[in-house]
């Protein structure tokens, strides 16, 4: 089967290496999700997502990394729960989580201190607000991605 003029073999070779799964002659990579704020429409910087992602946009919390499948039919999703730490403040008080960032560290900030920018921008099935000491879980199977969002 093709989609998009791509064999689902080849595309899932293509996220295999990509997200640095178990391929041979390619270096395994650790994948972190990020939260993100709700965008405020056209003022969102598309190219960098500065203002979804930008440096810490949710008191206290850290970014956790997941862990993908092996892609199927040329999409991929996380392979059990991703789990947050516990808020230590309240997140997102003026505007819901809506946005999931992938990125390739759990840094915030690169060694000039520039925001280190996602590799791949999703939106969150389900906007959350999180109170203080509230853990946010997102279940297996809901981070998921093909190549149309590469």
């Amino acid at each position: 089967m093709a989609f998009y003029g791509l064999q689902t073999d080849f595309m899932n070779v293509l996220l295999r290496q990509y997200f640095g799964l178990d391929v041979p002659n390619f270096e395994k990579k650790d994948i972190f999700v990020g939260l993100g704020l709700q965008q405020e429409g056209s003022n969102v910087n598309i190219e960098s997502f500065d203002e979804v992602f930008a440096g810490r946009p949710l008191a206290g919390y850290e970014r956790a990394r997941v862990v993908f499948g092996i892609p199927e039919d040329g999409l991929i999703f996380n392979a059990s729960d991703v789990v947050f730490p516990s808020a230590v403040e309240a997140w997102a008080t003026t505007k819901p989580v809506t946005m999931l960032g992938l990125f390739d560290t759990p840094e915030y900030e690169d060694e000039q201190g520039n925001p280190i920018k996602p590799l791949i921008v999703l939106a969150l099935p389900q906007p959350v607000t999180v109170n203080k000491g509230e853990v946010v879980v997102l279940p297996k199977g809901v981070v998921r991605l093909g190549l149309s969002d590469i």
